[in-house]
C-alpha cells in the first residue's frame, strides 16, 4: 500500500492509503486484506472499485445487470470467426470454461473474452461464493461499520467492458482463446509478484495479459482507497 500526501487540489488527508488490489479470489491474497483491517478500524471512509458489489442488498442486482448486459444484441459473436478452424478452437476453449457453443452464441463478444481471461480455478471459487480482494476489503469495511464508496458506477464499468476487444473484437476473441491455456500460469506468476511487492514485474505481467487487439487502452489494476 502507498501513503497519500495532501495537496491543494486533493481533499485527501495525510492518513490516506492506496492499496493495489487484484481481481482474484485466491486465498493467499487474504494477507493483503488483513493488512487493511487496522487501517479500516481507524478510518472515516473506504473507497473501492464498485460499491454495489459490497453494499448489502445491491450485489445480486449488480450481478444480474452485468449478466443482462452480456446478452447478445448485435448478432452471433461466433459468426465472425473465420476460417472454421478458428471458430472450433474458440468453442473448445469456451467449453473448458463451462460455456457451450449454444450458450456462447447468445452472449456478447466482450463477455466471452472476459470468460476466457479468467483461470478455471477462479471460475470454480466464484461458483462456491468466494469473492475478490477488492470485495473482501469492502466487506471488511461494512463489518467495521463503514459505508464503502464506489470509485466507479456499475454502468460506467459495463461501458468499459463493452469496449473490450477494441475495433477487432473477433480477432481479440481468437487471441484470448489462444492464450487461455497460459492464463493460469500468468495469474500464478502475478500473484507471486504481488505478494512479493515486485511492482515492476507486476506491471509488466499486467501488460502482457492485456488484450492486444483494437485500440482500447489497458486498464489499471483494481484500487482501494482508505482514509
Amino acid at each position: 500500500h502507498y501513503p497519500l500526501r495532501r495537496q491543494r487540489q486533493m481533499c485527501i488527508r495525510d492518513s490516506s492509503y492506496l492499496f493495489g488490489t487484484m481481481h482474484s479470489t485466491d486465498p493467499r491474497l487474504d494477507r493483503v486484506v488483513a493488512r487493511t483491517r487496522p487501517l479500516i478500524a481507524r478510518s472515516r471512509s473506504i473507497a473501492v472499485e464498485l460499491g454495489e458489489l459490497v453494499t448489502p442488498g445491491l450485489k445480486v442486482d449488480a450481478l444480474a445487470r452485468i449478466a443482462f448486459a452480456g446478452q447478445a444484441r448485435s448478432g452471433n459473436a461466433l459468426e465472425g470467426l473465420w476460417p472454421p478452424a478458428n471458430r472450433a478452437f474458440v468453442e473448445a476453449a469456451l467449453l473448458q470454461r463451462g460455456v457451450s457453443s449454444e450458450r456462447a452464441q447468445r452472449l456478447e463478444t466482450w463477455f466471452l473474452i472476459v470468460a476466457l481471461s479468467s483461470p478455471q480455478c477462479e471460475r470454480v471459487r466464484r461458483a462456491l461464493g468466494q469473492v475478490s480482494v477488492d470485495e473482501k476489503i469492502g466487506l471488511a469495511a461494512v463489518k467495521a461499520g463503514r459505508k464503502p464508496i464506489g470509485l466507479e458506477k456499475l454502468e460506467e464499468q459495463i461501458t468499459v467492458l463493452r469496449q473490450i476487444g477494441g475495433i477487432n473484437p473477433s480477432i481479440a476473441l481468437i487471441e484470448t482463446a489462444q492464450r487461455s491455456q497460459q492464463i493460469g500460469d500468468m495469474r500464478e506468476t502475478m500473484i507471486h509478484a504481488y505478494l512479493g511487492d515486485r511492482l515492476g514485474e507486476l506491471v509488466a505481467l499486467s501488460r502482457l495479459s492485456e488484450i492486444t487487439s483494437g485500440e482500447t487502452p489497458p486498464r489499471a489494476p483494481g484500487l482501494s482507497l482508505i482514509h
